[in-house]
């Protein structure tokens, strides 16, 4: 790393100078924020909501899966078939 002088200095702020120049500041309605974060916790409550179905799946899954094969038969589910079957309910 190069030690601080006055020289370094004066060639960051001239660099970040020219970046920030060259950048168009973002310039939104509140329309279209509200219409942006909309979408953005819209999809943010689409993950959670899948997420928690398979994660429920899961756990119907684990539970299934500790029973004996003539219990999963009297509840009418075949145990190759069981994860399909899990996880397709939800």
């Amino acid at each position: 790393m190069r030690p601080l002088s006055a020289e370094n200095t004066r060639w960051t702020l001239t660099m970040n100078q020219e970046a920030n120049e060259q950048v168009a500041p973002i310039v939104w309605s509140p329309e279209q924020f509200r219409d942006t974060a909309k979408v953005f916790w819209s999809r943010i409550l689409e993950a959670l909501v899948a997420w928690s179905q398979r994660h429920a799946a899961t756990i119907v899954y684990a539970e299934l899966s500790r029973l004996s094969d003539a219990e999963l038969e009297r509840r009418g589910f075949a145990r190759g078939d069981l994860h399909r079957q899990a996880f397709e309910s939800r």
